[in-house]
């Protein structure tokens, strides 16, 4: 389970900035989406793994508070009884089931906080491959409409009209 110990660099990595830092070419943009899915499916095998341990310590937990009920009334039921070797037999048991509760509690909410941060590893890569998965379809979609316009143009119309028809598409290009 060391995909915890990169949370930090995953939560911390910012695909806007990659995406700003230059226009990628659809290739880069989909190596990126690549990698960023082989993330999201080492996050998505130990994601599973953790859901299961906060499970498991969570119901550790609730034993170890059902055992330390339990035998609070044996030392509660032992002395009423006047049952003193007994009440302080119990209640040894209960300090040790104390002890278990708090190791159990503290487990617990170690898995939960782990389980948490894989859940945000798994929102973030998430969202930063539907960021990209958006950018191919978006940005690369005008820029591949911008040059079938060009070549149209081209195609269609004299060489002078063409270089005028070319002119106009760069200018409403930039303003875009």
């Amino acid at each position: 389970m060391g995909i915890l110990s990169r949370f930090k660099d995953i939560m911390a990595s910012n695909i806007n900035s990659w995406r700003d830092s230059k226009k990628h070419s659809e290739k880069e943009i989909r190596k990126q989406i690549e990698a960023l899915q082989r993330d999201l499916g080492a996050i998505d095998a130990e994601f599973n793994a953790y859901e299961s341990a906060a499970i498991r310590t969570e119901k550790a937990y609730a034993e170890a508070k059902a055992e330390v009920a339990k035998f609070e009334k044996y030392v509660a039921r032992a002395t009423e009884e006047g049952d003193a070797a007994a009440a302080a037999d119990f209640q040894v048991k209960l300090d040790a089931a104390n002890n278990a509760l708090e190791a159990a509690g503290e487990k617990a909410e170690k898995a939960a906080t782990e389980f948490n941060q894989m859940k945000q590893m798994k929102a973030k890569r998430t969202n930063d491959i539907a960021t990209l998965q958006g950018d191919l379809g978006g940005e690369l979609g005008e820029q591949k409409q911008y040059l079938e316009d060009i070549q149209n143009a081209k195609a269609s119309l004299g060489k002078t009209e063409a270089d005028e028809e070319l002119e106009n598409l760069m200018k409403k290009y930039d303003e875009q």
